[in-house]
Formats: C-alpha cells, sequence, structure tokens
C-alpha cells in the first residue's frame, strides 16, 4: 500500500509521524507516566546509595577498628537493597499496566481505522500482510515500549546520578573512561544500521512467508486437484529459505550489536582497574575511593547495557510503528465521517454518480433511487460496476462525482454504521460469524 509513502518514511531513522500515532494512546495516562519517572529517580538513588555506603565503610569504619559502624552500613546496603527491589517492583507493574492498556487501545485504533476506509483501499492490499503487519508489528510496537519502560527510562537518572557520582570520586579517571564514549556511540551507530537493514529484510520477508501460508492453506485442494504438490512446495521451500536467512542475518546483526558494547564496557573496567590501582599504590588515592569507584562503575555499566540493549528492540519497534502508520495512518483515504442519526424510512438515492479506481472509470453518472418497499434489479456482465454500485449505496465507497442520499440526508452527513445497520446484505461469499 502507497509505496511512495513507504519510501520516504521508512528512509528515517526515526518516524515521528508514526511515534505521535503511537504516542496518542499513552496520553490518557501521563498521571501514571509521570509517577513512573519518579519511581525512577528513587530507584536510581537507592541504587546510588550502594557505592556511597561502601565507601564510607572501607575510607571510615574499617581504618577506625568500628566494627559496629561497620555492621550498620551493611544493615543499611541490605535494607537499601530490599528498598531498591520493592520500588522496582511498583514502579515495572505500573508500567506493565500503562504500556498494555496504551498499545490494546492502539490495537483497537488499528481495527476503527480499516473499519473506515474505502473499500478501494482494501482492494488495493494484500489480505495476508494487513493480518502480518497487525499481528507482528503490533507485538513489536508493544516490545519496544516495554524496553523503553524497562529498560531506557530508568538507566537515564541512573546513568546521570552515578556519572555525577563518580566525577566527584575521580574526574581524572572519570574523564579518562569517557574518552570510551565516542567510540560506543560510534560502534551503536554502525550496529544500529545493520540491525535495522536487517530487520527491515526479515519483516519483509515475513510479510512473504505469511502470504504463501494463507494461499497454501485457502487452495490447499487445488494444488492437489491439479497435481502441482511439487511446484508448491518447492515454492514454499524458497520463500521458507529466504525467511530463514533474513533471520540468521537479523540474529546477527543484533548478537554484533550486543558483544560490541560489551567488549567496549569492559575495557572501561579494565581502564579503571590498572588506572585506579596505579592511584593507590602511587598513595594518591584510598582503596576505599578504588573500590566505591568500581561499585559505582559497575551500577552505571548496568544502566549502559540496559539501555545500550534495548537499541535492537527500540529500532525493530520504530520499523514496525512506520508500517503501521503506512497502513492506517492516512487521514484522506477515510469514507464519510457523518455523525447525523437518520431512519431510513423511503429512499437511496444516487444523483449523476460517477466513480473511477486511480484513473479508470468504472460509472459514468449513474442516476437511480431504491425504494424501501420495492424490488431493483441491477444488471451487467462482469465488471460493469455492479458491486461498486453496491459499496457506494452502503457507503463504502465514495463516488469521485456525484452525491448519495438518504431521505434527502446527504451522505456526507450521515453516521454510515447507523444507516447500515437498517440495510440487510447477502453477500457473493457470505461468511457466518461465530455464534450466528
Amino acid at each position: 500500500m502507497a509505496s511512495r509513502v513507504a519510501t520516504a518514511s521508512r528512509s528515517k531513522w526515526i518516524d515521528w509521524k508514526a511515534w505521535a500515532l503511537f504516542g496518542a494512546h499513552l496520553k490518557p495516562y501521563g498521571g501514571a507516566i509521570a509517577i513512573y519517572i519518579a519511581l525512577c529517580v528513587v530507584a536510581s538513588l537507592l541504587a546510588l546509595a550502594t557505592p556511597v555506603l561502601v565507601r564510607h565503610a572501607l575510607n571510615g569504619a574499617v581504618p577506625a577498628g568500628d566494627v559496629t559502624m561497620l555492621f550498620l552500613i551493611g544493615a543499611a546496603i541490605l535494607g537499601l537493597r530490599v528498598a531498591f527491589i520493592a520500588v522496582n517492583f511498583v514502579s515495572r507493574t505500573l508500567a506493565v499496566s500503562v504500556v498494555q492498556a496504551a498499545v490494546k487501545s492502539y490495537r483497537l485504533m488499528i481495527f476503527r481505522r480499516l473499519l473506515d476506509f474505502e473499500r478501494s483501499v482494501h482492494n488495493k492490499s494484500d489480505p495476508s500482510t494487513v493480518q502480518s503487519r497487525i499481528i507482528h508489528d503490533t507485538e513489536r510496537a508493544d516490545n519496544m515500549a516495554m524496553a523503553m519502560a524497562g529498560q531506557i527510562l530508568p538507566a537515564i537518572p541512573t546513568g546521570l546520578l552515578v556519572a555525577g557520582f563518580v566525577l566527584y570520586l575521580d574526574w581524572r579517571l572519570s574523564i579518562i573512561v569517557a574518552a570510551l564514549a565516542p567510540l560506543l556511540l560510534v560502534a551503536n551507530q554502525y550496529a544500529g544500521r545493520r540491525v535495522k537493514a536487517t530487520f527491515q529484510r526479515f519483516q519483509h520477508e515475513f510479510d512473504r512467508f505469511c502470504s504463501a501460508t494463507i494461499f497454501f492453506v485457502r487452495h490447499v485442494d487445488l494444488v492437489r486437484m491439479q497435481g502441482a504438490d511439487t511446484f508448491e512446495l518447492a515454492r514454499q521451500e524458497d520463500v521458507a529459505e529466504d525467511l530463514a536467512d533474513s533471520q540468521r542475518a537479523r540474529f546477527f546483526a543484533q548478537l554484533l550489536h550486543t558483544q560490541t558494547q560489551s567488549l567496549i564496557t569492559a575495557t572501561a573496567v579494565v581502564v579503571v582497574i590498572v588506572g585506579g590501582g596505579w592511584t593507590v599504590i602511587a598513595h594518591q588515592r584510598s582503596l576505599g575511593d578504588l573500590i566505591a569507584f568500581l561499585a559505582a562503575l559497575q551500577v552505571l555499566q548496568g544502566a549502559a547495557v540496559g539501555l545500550l540493549g534495548a537499541v535492537p528492540t527500540l529500532l525493530n519497534g520504530n520499523e514496525s510503528l512506520s508500517r503501521m502508520y503506512e497502513l492506517v495512518g492516512r487521514a484522506s483515504e477515510r469514507s464519510y465521517s457523518g455523525t447525523e442519526h437518520v431512519q431510513l424510512r423511503n429512499r437511496i438515492a444516487l444523483r449523476d454518480v460517477s466513480f473511477a479506481y486511480d484513473s479508470r472509470p468504472v460509472l459514468n453518472a449513474i442516476s437511480f433511487e431504491i425504494p424501501t418497499h420495492g424490488v431493483t434489479a441491477i444488471i451487467g456482465p462482469n465488471g460493469a460496476g455492479k458491486s461498486t454500485l453496491l459499496n457506494i449505496v452502503l457507503g463504502m465507497e465514495r463516488p469521485t462525482s456525484g452525491r448519495v442520499d438518504c431521505d434527502g440526508h446527504p451522505y456526507e452527513a450521515i453516521d454510515m454504521t447507523d444507516l447500515r445497520r437498517q440495510i440487510g446484505i447477502v453477500p457473493q461469499n457470505p461468511v457466518l460469524f461465530s455464534g450466528s
């Protein structure tokens, strides 16, 4: 659908329109999100307290031989850890509730918009591709939102607070560690491009696999009748192999990303041990300060790993939001949006109605009335526009010119869902809904 729009939107690192469409479903939970951010800050302060107390124990209680103080510090560290776990539990529970409510609202919005689209929009779409996007892309958007809530947001205040503490402990050593940051950013950007590219390929191949699977299930009898078993199995094998290749490429791109980050953070730890150890040997720094620095760096490393580890999920989610925006984000292709409730009593009338699919004309200046207590037959060869007329009468297509009225009320003003409830129809391919 709309390949031009797709190419434009998916060439960006972040599709802001797609994010705005998703973010609108988080707006009702602004208060809960503010509470969650506050809890993240509290958890960050509790995490920072451990290296602070370790420094106090090694620089104060141990040299002074104060066993009581040492036990009190140990109890405080344990108590703060319990408090951290409790705050973390409450905040994550709140995050899950907000994210799942927003994702549920987002999914329902997709179905509502698909119901609003004109029939011609659905005619241009592959149903299996649409199904794949709704199911799998909304799941990836869900995973992305959970990664943002569970990894990215908690890592930001933790990183800022702990970075300030290590800078206070030893600004020289902090600058040396910070010098590795550009390397981390470059590696992250390079690996991020690979993750994005391989995920786009995976999404394309997964859509192909869904289409091929649905075709096989729907037409398995036809395949057997035509003796096309070998041909169809070979086609399915090609599709499955392409999907497997794209999944392997995606896996290795994500593995490269995570392992590169791990190597760089390990390098930072080695720099601290060597550089900090040298300052302790030279009596320029106490052992307590070095151990506190390492403890703080471990907390900082955990925040960085959580933040950077969420990048692949974030990129995958961005691609999925982009694809969903391509599917439902275009307001110009919606059908009628009136709100007037009209009781169908006498007739539906078409006045000089013309219609074209893209540039191909189907109907030209058609005028007739359909009385409620009469019989109207529309006769014509295949492709003459009979189904199109039916879709126009039902408000599922808008004529390119002319107008349609219900008892004198223009369709533009009418709530079409309410009107369609008053019209009985037997389609060419009837479907019995569950429970009917």
